[in-house]
This record gives structure tokens, sequence and C-alpha cells, in this order.
């Protein structure tokens, strides 16, 4: 634990310094000084761990992210502070004069939020994907960089996600910690104390019950937040996107491109670069750039939005095309290239199929995939239904309840329809979308951010439209919800404690490395596994052998060619492979 604390103190000061340089040279280029009010200290962390994302993306392509890049990034940004030593600290005092403001009760519930993720991520990791291929591609990330060709090592391998980029620089940070993956649970801690400070202050800060109330409704939530994978790290930022759009809406801020504006552009690109299924958020931000651009005919801000999606977007792009030959794999259906370490078409056509029919899990993927919608929809909600029928019922039927009820405020009240509630329309539309696309993915972790936001977030958004409209229920209605959002995480922590072994208290952790078997095939020696599917600390290249559900793990490794001398030329099937 005490490891895992000191690396989430160094991530936090230098995603911090980060986030400020970033918004610093904003101020002084694209603001021309009239914004010169940084965001709070939290919100400037998430922005530099977006930051250090996509500068590790770059880098990655060309050098493996080691000690070196690390140092070099702590050597600028302690540069950056030593010039900027007095913003920096005024940003730090904020932050704390707004946490100490809140209140003793949001402090207890923040100490115990971190004390459990802090608990939780001290152990081992439970998900099964983490040793197939979230911690081995941090790890190719760490010792290679960008490999050409790696999915046809395991198809698995080309599944890019920005994440891991920021993951592989922390993995090897500390040379008395063999690796270290848990950045997940330190953004959970960034976005649970901007969720639960501030909130006494005004009445926007009860959109932030969307992401306080979030964790009661995950039930395996201590699974993602000790992992490397992307799933939460998607639903925090879709969270975090959701509550920003809202904020803007109530500061009647809509057709001021500010610091929330560039916030919106930038972590909607970032999490469709971490998980694609959030491409929707990119048409939040859109439409936000779009009322401030028509209302104000201020061309710069349409140029600097577009520019801060391509800054993003372009080297999760590029390492698509180098690690699989596709520009997003597996969306085989965009085959624009023809390289030699392309992974043969279908394959990839294999890979899509059993992502996109996942969805019930009772059956391989092939059969699955020939299943109507009438037949898959209704035993894959016996399968994913956690709670009862009724109870499932009202859920759906609340952002209903809502839809009418900003309907009667917006339009019968005023006999219009303002910004105010066409934005929220638009948000509400946009997270009905999302859900929409999750259906035919529909296994929780891939929808986590879009179901929950919108089925959590018509109830938040209901209950601040009352306690607006009547302020003496806010006291009632803060104190119900902050009970409710804590229970399942109190009872989550006592289940967890009796598991903290002695060697947790300072070790970070240790792996038991599985059994293997090392096979020769074409002057490559690959590491197989024995008895599971993990490699865990196995020495790369490690892949599975056997399948899993009815699917693949890559093409037969007998077909395994190197593209040149050594691992770093990448990797390619021979003729009779394609």
């Amino acid at each position: 634990m005490i490891a895992c604390l000191i690396i989430w103190t160094y991530v936090f000061i230098l995603a911090l310094l980060c986030g400020h340089a970033f918004f610093h040279y904003l101020n002084k280029y694209l603001f021309g000084g009239r914004d010169a009010e940084y965001p709070r200290a939290v919100l400037l962390a998430l922005t530099g761990l977006v930051i250090l994302a996509t500068l590790t993306s770059y880098v990655s392509l060309f050098v493996k992210i080691g000690y070196m890049v690390n140092l070099a990034f702590f050597v600028l940004a302690m540069v950056y502070l030593l010039g900027n030593r007095k913003e920096v600290t005024e940003s730090l005092l904020a932050e704390y004069d707004i946490v100490k403001g809140s209140g003793i009760v949001p402090l207890l519930f923040i100490a115990l939020w971190s004390a459990s993720i802090l608990i939780i991520s001290s152990q081992r990791p439970v998900s099964g994907s983490e040793g197939v291929y979230y911690e081995q591609t941090v790890k190719w990330i760490a010792q290679y960089g960008t490999v050409k060709g790696l999915g046809n090592l395991s198809g698995r391998l080309a599944f890019s996600s920005s994440w891991h980029q920021v993951a592989a620089l922390f993995h090897g940070a500390f040379p008395f910690i063999p690796g270290f993956y848990d950045l997940n649970g330190l953004l959970f801690i960034l976005a649970y104390i901007y969720a639960m400070t501030g909130i006494g202050n005004r009445l926007s800060g009860y959109f932030r019950f969307l992401m306080v109330l979030m964790p009661v409704f995950i039930d395996e939530y201590p699974i993602y937040v000790n992992s490397v994978g992307p799933d939460m790290v998607n639903a925090v930022f879709y969270w975090t996107v959701f509550v920003l759009f809202l904020e803007k809406i109530e500061e009647k801020s809509m057709k001021i491109f500010d610091a929330k504006t560039v916030m919106l552009v930038l972590f909607s690109a970032f999490a469709v670069t971490v998980k694609y299924n959030t491409i929707f958020l990119l048409l939040a931000s859109a439409y936000v750039v779009a009322v401030n651009a028509g209302t104000r005919h201020n061309v710069k801000s349409i140029i600097a939005a577009a520019a801060v999606v391509v800054a993003v977007t372009f080297p999760w792009l590029i390492r698509n095309i180098m690690l699989s030959g596709y520009l997003v794999y597996p969306v085989y259906q965009i085959d624009l290239f023809n390289f030699d370490w392309k992974v043969p078409l279908e394959f990839a056509k294999t890979d899509f199929l059993y992502n996109l029919n996942g969805r019930i899990w009772l059956k391989p993927y092939f059969e699955i995939a020939g299943m109507s919608f009438r037949e898959w929809v209704p035993v894959w909600f016996a399968r994913n239904c956690i709670t009862s029928p009724g109870f499932m019922r009202i859920v759906v039927s609340l952002p209903l309840v809502t839809l009418f009820y900003m309907f009667f405020l917006g339009f019968l009240a005023a006999k219009k329809l303002d910004l105010r509630t066409v934005s929220y329309y638009v948000m509400f539309y946009l997270g009905l979308a999302g859900v929409i696309l999750w259906l035919p993915v529909p296994a929780k972790r891939y929808g986590l951010g879009a179901v929950l936001t919108y089925f959590c977030g018509a109830p938040a958004l209901l209950m601040y439209l009352i306690c607006r409209n009547n302020p003496g229920s806010r006291r009632i209605m803060l104190a119900a919800l902050l009970c409710a959002a804590q229970v399942g995480i109190t009872v989550r922590m006592a289940d967890m404690l009796p598991k903290v072994g002695k060697n947790d208290i300072m070790i970070y952790r240790n792996y038991e490395k599985p059994g293997l078997k090392k096979i020769r095939y074409n002057g490559i020696a690959v590491n197989i596994p024995l008895g599971t599917r993990e490699c865990r600390d196995a020495e790369l290249p490690c892949a599975a052998e056997r399948t899993y559900l009815g699917g693949y793990d890559g093409p037969p490794l007998c077909l395994l060619h190197l593209r040149g001398d050594g691992i770093k030329s990448g990797f390619r099937l021979s003729d009779d492979g394609r």
C-alpha cells in the first residue's frame, strides 16, 4: 500500500504540472489572458493524465517507454515548476480551500472511499483479461514501444488503447517496485474528490452526484479499480464530460469558449482513444463548440477544438495501423492499407465477431452471431439483469419522467425552448445513443459510461431541477444521496479488508509466474503458459496456445515470421497464412 501511495503521489504531481502547463500556454496563446483563472487542481490532474497519455502515444511510435522517457517528462515538469511555482501553489491552495470548506461529512466520505480504493489497489487483480493482454500490452510498450504487426502474435495485443500508453510510463517508474499498473485507482479518487467537494457551494454541484452515485450501481467495480483495463477509465471520463456539460448549461457559459469547453473536447477525444464506444461524446463537444462559434462567429474556437481532437487521436490511429494494419482494429470494414504486417482479413473478422457478439456469453460467439434480434435480446436481459424486473422498469421510466419535467418547465412554462432546455435534450439523447450503441456488445463493462450516465444521469438531473425550484428540499436530498452512495462502498470495503495480507502493506504485489513452455518457430522463441491463458510476468513474447469461448489468440504460430532482425522489426505471417 505504501509503495502504491508513493507512486500515486508522484503521478499526481507530474499530472498536475502537465495539466497546469497545458492551460498556462492555452491562456497565453488562445485566450489572450482573458481566462486566466485555472480549473480546479483535480481537473488539472485529469487533464495532465490525458496530456501525458497523448505525448507518450507519440513517443511510443519511435522508442520504448522506459526510464529515460519518464525521466525526461519529470525534468520538463520540474523546469516548468521552477518558472511558474507561484501559479501552481495558488492552484493547490485554491483546491485545498474548496476541499476544506466542503464540510466534515463529505471529507469523511472521501477518506473512506480513498482508503477502500487503496486497499483494493494493493491486491492482485482478478479480472481475467489482465494477464491475457492488458498487462502484456503495457509491457510491450515499456520494453519495445510500438511493434509492427503485433496483432499477428495475438489479436488482442492489437486492441490499441491510449490508457495503456500512460500506464507504461509509470510501469517502471521506481526500480524497487517490479511493475505498477494501478492508475485506475488514482483516477477514481481524483474524480470522486471532484464529485464530493464544492457540491454545497452552488446548485450546479448537484450534477456531481451523477459521479457519486455511479459506484453503487457497479457490482464489479473492485475488478476495475486495480486493473490496467480501459473500461472504468472510459466510464470516469464519460461521467466527467457529462457533468462539465451540465455545469456549463447552468453557469450559462455555453456561448463562451473557456477552459471547460477545452476539457470537454479534450476528454471526449481521449475517451474515444481509450475505448471507441464513447464516440458520441465527441458530438456533445461538437454541439458546445457549435453553439459558441455560431453565436459569436468565432472561427478560432472551431480551429482550436479541431486541433485538440486531431492531436489526441492522430497517434492512436497511427498506432492502430502499426499494430494491425487497420485504421481501427478490429473494424475490418475500414480496410485502407496493405502492409506486410497486416493482420489477415479472416482473423480480423473473427476478432470483430468475437467482440461484437459477446452479448450473452452462454454460447460460442459464432453461434450467437447467427441469432436474430428477437432471440438474443430476451436471453441477454435475463443474463444481465441483476435486479428485479420491477425495479428495472422504474429505472427505465425515470429518464422519461425527466424528459416530461424538462419539457414542462422549458416549453409550457416559458412558451419557448431556450438554449438551456435544448442543451438538456441534446445531452439526454446523446446518452440514449450511447446506450443503443452499447446494445450489440452489452457486456456490462463496455457500457458503464453510457448506460449509467443515461439511467443515473436522468434522475440526477430531475433531482437538480426539483432542488432548483424547491430550495428547501436541498438538505434532505443531499443527506439521502450521500447515505445511498456510500452504503455499497462501505460494504465492499469491509469485504475486501480480510483479504489484505501482511505483504500488501509495504510491497506492491508479486504475481505467481505461470508454468511455461518455450516453442520456437522460424527463429522466434515464444513462451506458452501451461494450464492458463495468463502470461503475467512471463518474458516477452508470450502468447496463449488454446482458444477461449470459441475465440482465438491469433493465427498458428508456425506461420509467424519476423519482418527483420529482432522483435522490434515486427511480425508478419507467411503467404500461406493469408
